[in-house]
């Protein structure tokens, strides 16, 4: 029997669903590859368990990165950037890339992309580091911490008003079973040796 996803139709070419944006899903697609760049459709609609619960963290993450988006729209930021200007802003003597990119769980290129980035626009330069003249360092400017430090109040502010949907007893339950959720995920990872080489320490 043929599972259908909810929002997705079948297109008029045979082979391929249409989910109306982000191009055709054909039928080789992987399911990691439809969560991935479909994470509010449900893949699972008959499903009980943990595909379902695991569904359900899922879009919710996904509509909290729509909220932090959206704050951060008016100061040109994304929202990996504005996480390494928040950790350079607390670090201000600087950050070697290789350190930042450990923290923010993202490789060595991507994170030399994302501080190219942040120079280009004068927010973060490089400087050598005292402590070895061979590395650098990438520290925030002036204009910089001015900016984080205003983007930083524009995200507090929306997520606040979000979770101020639920009352304040279910918000701080919610916290601990969160916690314990991603306590034990984080175990399960480091136990199947996806640490080293995925900056799970950093998390």
């Amino acid at each position: 029997m043929e599972t259908t996803m909810v929002g997705v139709n079948r297109s008029s070419r045979p082979g391929n669903l249409d989910v109306g944006y982000g191009g055709p899903v054909t039928e080789s697609t992987t399911l990691r590859e439809i969560q991935d760049r479909y994470p509010l459709l449900d893949v699972f609609p008959e499903t009980d368990g943990a595909p379902q619960l695991v569904l359900c963290v899922m879009r919710t993450a996904a509509l909290l990165e729509r909220v932090v988006a959206r704050a951060l729209m008016p100061f040109r930021l994304h929202y990996a950037q504005f996480n390494a200007l928040v950790l350079l802003d607390r670090e201000r003597e600087g950050l070697r890339p290789s350190v930042l990119g450990s923290y923010l769980c993202v490789s060595r290129p991507n994170v030399t992309k994302l501080l190219a980035r942040l120079k280009d626009r004068g927010l973060v330069v490089e400087k050598s580091d005292p402590q070895d003249g061979r590395a650098v360092l990438a520290v925030i400017t002036e204009e910089g911490i001015g900016l984080v430090q205003l983007a930083f109040v524009a995200v507090t502010r929306d997520l606040s008003t979000v979770v101020e949907t639920l009352p304040q007893q279910d918000g701080a339950h919610l916290r601990t079973v969160l916690d314990r959720f991603r306590n034990g995920l984080f175990q399960a990872l480091r136990a199947s040796g996806c640490e080293e080489d995925s900056g799970l320490a950093s998390i």
